[in-house]
């Protein structure tokens, strides 16, 4: 088998699935109301609009500034916290299972009183992508360093 005849058998399965893909998504977004779901071609149009008139970009860097800012203190917190965690028996003993408490709430459910305590401004937003990220943050560091000898 050639190297052509090798990738055709490797990228054609994935280009069918995504073609009928958006086909299911133009024929759903046809079938029903807009409020629920637009066509596929209408998204387009859209998103063609938004970076012709120079808003996408603009959006693109808010919301990549907010996800990084919030990802970035859930590192700075998750992680020394995790290693704490991890060499501190008693510590983690003690304080394991008010994280799993909160952990195990989900934190879509905290969203709207979030920001309804908070508003809507940048810095309800970074908590709720904090709150996100911490967690698998925090127990991958713990399952890190405790695979780790001393």
């Amino acid at each position: 088998m050639t190297d052509v005849q090798q990738a055709i058998r490797r990228y054609v399965p994935f280009w069918i699935s995504l073609l009928v893909g958006i086909a299911l998504w133009e024929a759903a977004g046809r079938s029903t109301s807009a409020a629920f779901m637009v066509p596929f071609s209408e998204t387009l149009r859209r998103l063609w609009q938004l970076i012709v008139a120079g808003d996408f970009f603009k959006q693109l860097a808010d919301s990549a500034t907010l996800f990084f800012t919030g990802f970035f203190i859930a590192l700075v917190v998750g992680t020394p916290l995790g290693m704490l965690l991890a060499r501190v028996r008693a510590l983690r003993i003690g304080i394991e299972p008010y994280i799993m408490i909160i952990y195990a709430t989900p934190l879509v459910a905290l969203i709207p009183f979030i920001l309804s305590m908070m508003g809507f401004g940048f810095a309800p937003k970074v908590l709720v992508v904090f709150l996100f990220a911490v967690f698998p943050v925090l127990y991958n560091t713990v399952d890190g360093a405790r695979s780790i000898k001393p």
